[in-house]
């Protein structure tokens, strides 16, 4: 079907129930996007194709094969996650074929892939994103205990010495047990060395103050030394409301807004709102960090879109 479509330019199969082999064998034809979500009886997919600047794959995590993508520039890899240690060095030797990209979308289920690598086959670590430039992790199949390991396990194997924009999408859930704890000990607790020399920007969306959220921040405004923007977007559906007057006033180069955040979780006595203590923390975090960061805490209705990532609205809901 291919080598008979001689202008075809873009690709997809959604879907397509019964196909077990996808080979894209194009290295003459100006295809330059392909996207591969929901083929689930699919167990391996071959990629040839020299004029490929996009890939989205969506499903089970299979292996794949590439040669010749030296003009990719964007992936986005969608695996469901499994603890299995195959599929963690099946993964890893994708990874190891994307390190040229400068846009890179992974899941959660990737990340635990390298933790896993780390642990029985370190031989196959480092990947080193020599061009990366922009990177969004999407948190969809974690628990809260362990996604801070995962994010620091990810940066320790893989650098990204270029990256200058990164954004966290957290699953919106609730965990009581990190909902009441001590913010002079989360101040004390060590993060990884971990130095990110270009990174300007970081958006978190479905950000609720957690412990490891707010540990998350500590590291970054740690570690990340030209950070400029850090963007805390409240999820979308929240319990708690505050008033407009007690909206942060918050002035940069992509807005001149009013930003509020709905937290049901983080309540004080000692705070008018729940937007007063997350503020009062985050301002002890960027003071104890000598960070010149400019943090933007909003609500997700009211973030009209600021700061959208290249993959934005690009992602469908996977169901097995």
């Amino acid at each position: 079907m291919i080598s008979n479509c001689p202008l075809m330019e873009e690709l997809i199969l959604m879907d397509c129930h019964d196909l077990t082999h996808i080979k894209v064998s194009a290295p003459d034809l100006p295809l330059k996007s392909l996207i591969v979500e929901l083929c689930w009886d699919a167990n391996e997919i071959e990629i040839f194709a020299l004029n490929l600047r996009s890939l989205r794959f969506s499903g089970d995590f299979i292996p794949m094969y590439f040669e010749n993508i030296s003009s990719l520039v964007d992936v986005l890899l969608r695996g469901i996650c499994s603890h299995d240690h195959d599929l963690g060095k099946d993964c890893i030797t994708v990874l190891h074929h994307l390190e040229h990209v400068k846009i890179l979308t992974l899941f959660s289920g990737s990340l635990e892939y390298v933790g896993l690598v780390e642990e029985y086959t370190p031989e196959d670590l480092p990947i080193t994103f020599h061009n990366l430039l922009e990177l969004q992790l999407l948190m969809e199949c974690y628990h809260r205990r362990s996604f801070l390991a995962c994010i620091y396990s990810f940066f320790k194997n893989c650098p990204c010495p270029c990256l200058m924009k990164l954004f966290i999408e957290f699953l919106p859930i609730d965990d009581p047990s990190q909902s009441d704890y001590q913010f002079e000990e989360l101040l004390a607790e060590d993060t990884p060395d971990i130095v990110f020399d270009n990174l300007k920007v970081i958006k978190m969306n479905d950000f609720t103050g957690l412990k490891d959220e707010m540990q998350l921040v500590k590291f970054f405004l740690e570690n990340a030394i030209g950070l400029e923007y850090l963007v805390l977007v409240a999820p979308h559906k929240a319990v708690c409301d505050i008033a407009k007057d007690s909206a942060l006033e918050c002035k940069s180069d992509f807005a001149s807004t009013r930003f509020l955040h709905k937290n049901p979780l983080m309540l004080s006595e000692s705070a008018d709102t729940p937007l007063d203590l997350l503020c009062e923390r985050l301002f002890i975090l960027v003071k104890a960090s000598s960070s010149e960061t400019q943090i933007l805490i909003c609500d997700y209705s009211d973030y009209n879109g600021l700061l959208v990532p290249t993959h934005n609205g690009l992602l469908i809901p996977i169901h097995t």
